[in-house]
Parts: C-alpha cells; sequence; structure tokens
C-alpha cells in the first residue's frame, strides 16, 4: 500500500473514531431540544380568558414521531353519553427553539358505539431545557356529526418524558 493510501485510510479511521465519540453526545444534546419521543401529560380543563382550573387533572400520552407525526391517547371526552373515544392522530412542528405545535384530531362514541362527535386538539408545548419535562396550553374544538362547532375547551398542564429506568 503506498504512503498516501496508509495517510488516507488513517484519517478516515481517526475522523471514524472522532465521529463515534461525538456522535452520541451530539444526538443526546439534540434529543434534549426536541419533541420527538413519548410524553405522559397531565392536563386540566382551564378557563379560556382567565386560565383558572375548571376540572381535572387528567392523564394522558403523546408520541411525538419523526418525521412530523402523532399519536395521542387520552381520558374520556365527557360524562355518559360519551363512553369511548379513538386515539388522536395528528401533525406537529418546530415552532422556534423548544416551541413546538401540533394538530391532531379524534372521535368519540356512545355505550353502543353509536359516533357522536369529532374534536380537534390544537396545542403548543415547550420543552425545558433538560429536556425531561414540558408545559402545553390547547385548545379542543368539538364538533357534531353535522360539523357544526359545539364548543371548544382550553387545557393547560406539563408532561414528563418516558424514560428507561
Amino acid at each position: 500500500m503506498s504512503k498516501s493510501r496508509r495517510v488516507l485510510l488513517a484519517t478516515a479511521i481517526a475522523v471514524g473514531v472522532v465521529l463515534g465519540i461525538t456522535l452520541p453526545a451530539q444526538a443526546r444534546a439534540e434529543v434534549a431540544r426536541d419533541v420527538t419521543g413519548t410524553w405522559e401529560f397531565q392536563l386540566s380543563f382551564v378557563n379560556c380568558q382567565t386560565g383558572d382550573v375548571l376540572a381535572g387533572p387528567f392523564r394522558g400520552l403523546h408520541s411525538y414521531h419523526r418525521g412530523g407525526t402523532l399519536s395521542e391517547q387520552g381520558f374520556s371526552v365527557g360524562p355518559p353519553p360519551s363512553a369511548d373515544r379513538t386515539v388522536g392522530l395528528g401533525i406537529w412542528r418546530r415552532q422556534n427553539g423548544k416551541t413546538f405545535r401540533s394538530h391532531f384530531r379524534f372521535y368519540s362514541f356512545d355505550a353502543a358505539s353509536a359516533p357522536l362527535r369529532r374534536v380537534e386538539v390544537d396545542e403548543t408545548v415547550e420543552v425545558d431545557a433538560g429536556g425531561a419535562t414540558l408545559t402545553a396550553v390547547a385548545v379542543g374544538r368539538v364538533f357534531d356529526l353535522t360539523g357544526t362547532l359545539v364548543a371548544t375547551n382550553c387545557l393547560a398542564g406539563t408532561g414528563e418524558r418516558l424514560s428507561l429506568p
């Protein structure tokens, strides 16, 4: 092997070793600034004008997937006849820095599995500097089967990133 090839190979190996050591740390730092992952939320219904807590808190799970999609599993959407609901599905994007916006929807059903309503949620979350917790505010719009807006609910709360013990 020529001297120039050996130098090139040694340089490539050295770069690979350096990148192998630094990329995991960079990836961890990026996760701390990102919302990607699964979060356990604790949200309360709040007065949209004053922010006063009206009901709750309620728990739910949100998974922000790479590529900008979102899965959400929350609590029941109200007293009977609302007996069940689908998983929420939607999209998210970075608004700026550690602030993210999302939009998702789900459907609710009565005890006989007849559809009742569609709920659309617009949410803003801000991830803390360490990437382990976030704060959330959301507006949920409830539509009847004809598509008529029948209620608007505001929510606020916090979330914790799920991690391995």
